[in-house]
């Protein structure tokens, strides 16, 4: 399992578990400093380019690969 730190907040559409956008365009703000988990084998609607990450308080959210590398660091 790789741990992850959002390294700057951002913001991303919300979405539902299909991954359709919210209705009323609404987003959610990663807050930096917060930590995921990379559990290796969620299903990920983004397919290949995407990654499924989980927070502690069991939130979780799907970002491509690249938002993963502008917005967060790989914890030792």
């Amino acid at each position: 399992m790789d741990r992850y730190r959002c390294k700057e907040s951002f913001e991303i559409p919300l979405c539902d578990d299909d991954g359709r956008s919210d209705e009323n365009d609404r987003t959610i703000t990663i807050e930096k400093g917060t930590e995921w988990n990379d559990e290796g084998d969620a299903y990920v609607v983004l397919g290949k380019d995407g990654i499924h990450l989980e927070a502690d308080n069991y939130s979780w959210l799907e970002i491509t690969r690249d938002l993963l590398d502008e917005y967060f660091e790989k914890m030792t």
